[in-house]
């Protein structure tokens, strides 16, 4: 985001503190409502809402699964493995992170439709933004959250603070998350990895060491010595000085800010596509560098889509009732109907 948003150089380890920050609060607040969490389930939850973003490399959800073919979340687990810490308390982390701990409501404070994650990177993300649709308020949350049937849930009086929050996700995600040029961005980044993953495996050994070892080897040890600095030197460099023409242009492109078009079409119309594709031909542009199809709902920041396995509940003396059903108005539930969007992404000059 901080190329379309100046002021976003915030970092995940200052969010992972954030993160810890809000479960500490929130852990504080159950215990003292008498809710029984152990001395070893205190510490395995506040080292989980420490490690939740453990296996993200470079440009995090931008390049998940580009450089190393696998989520960051299967990267986190095994990365538990490093670390010196007592049997228990790691085994209780591995169920936390794998959903299968037997006290539901720990694991949906770290994962959750609404989770001390998002109520960090919402609220952070939106200051140093500049924007103020992310404010959402968290003294409240911490204050009315319950423990029902081993569910997190909360009280009646926070279901103002709940609507403002899935709100603010919901505008977080179309006017951030998924803003055309981030989308760009996005794409022209992966197309990147994509070239240079091709030369690297056909003999190329003209990038960063650690980057050509991972991509050869495919080893976490590798992977996680890589940051968003190691993929930027490659790509500066890249643009001035890359003796293979694709990845020699998707570097300036990048770096000029020259991006891809993003245009919203419907995923049934073959014939748009297949026109764009053969536009691009005809300009010698490889389709598989300079177009790519994006589905909104399997983006990693999403609005809220109630499932049965995960549900934002309300506390209405003893009744539980999922939230959209609890507002007295429809705004909840316009908001939760599921909106698939396709955006066709692809090189300007076809339109030229």
């Amino acid at each position: 985001c901080f190329f379309i948003f100046p002021g976003a150089n915030h970092t995940r380890l200052e969010h992972s503190f954030g993160v810890y920050f809000l479960c500490k609060k929130f852990i504080t607040t159950l215990k003292e409502k008498g809710i029984k969490i152990s001395s070893e389930e205190e510490q395995a939850v506040f080292l989980a809402s420490l490690f939740h973003d453990l296996g993200h490399g470079p440009f995090s959800h931008a390049l998940e699964k580009s450089i190393l073919r696998l989520s960051h979340e299967k990267i986190t687990l095994k990365l538990l493995s490093y670390f010196d810490i007592d049997k228990k308390i790691k085994n209780i982390i591995y169920k936390i992170f794998s959903k299968v701990y037997e006290k539901e409501f720990l694991i949906s404070l770290i994962s959750s439709q609404a989770d001390v994650d998002r109520f960090d990177y919402l609220y952070r993300d939106s200051y140093y933004l500049g924007l103020p649709y992310g404010i959402i308020d968290t003294q409240k949350l911490i204050k009315e959250v319950e423990v029902v049937n081993n569910k997190l849930v909360w009280n009646k009086k926070a279901f103002y603070a709940l609507e403002n929050y899935l709100f603010a996700r919901y505008q977080m995600y179309y006017l951030v998350y998924f803003h055309p040029k981030n989308v760009s961005l996005e794409v022209l980044l992966r197309k990147i990895i994509k070239r240079s993953k091709e030369l690297i495996l056909n003999g190329d050994t003209s990038f960063p060491y650690y980057f050509v070892k991972t991509i050869k080897e495919e080893k976490i040890d590798d992977f996680i010595k890589l940051n968003d600095s190691t993929i930027l030197s490659f790509i500066y460099e890249k643009a001035f000085n890359c003796k293979d023409p694709i990845l020699k242009d998707l570097c300036n492109r990048f770096i000029n800010r020259h991006l891809f078009k993003v245009k919203e079409i419907d995923i049934s119309d073959i014939l748009e596509i297949e026109k764009i594709k053969n536009d691009l031909k005809k300009k010698n542009l490889d389709p598989q560098y300079y177009l790519e199809i994006i589905k909104t709902h399997r983006q990693a920041y999403s609005y809220y889509i109630p499932n049965e396995k995960d549900l934002i509940l309300i506390n209405d003396n003893g009744n539980l009732i999922e939230i959209s059903l609890y507002s007295p108005t429809d705004a909840i539930k316009s908001l939760t109907r599921k909106v698939e969007k396709c955006y066709l992404v692809y090189a300007p000059e076809v339109e030229r």
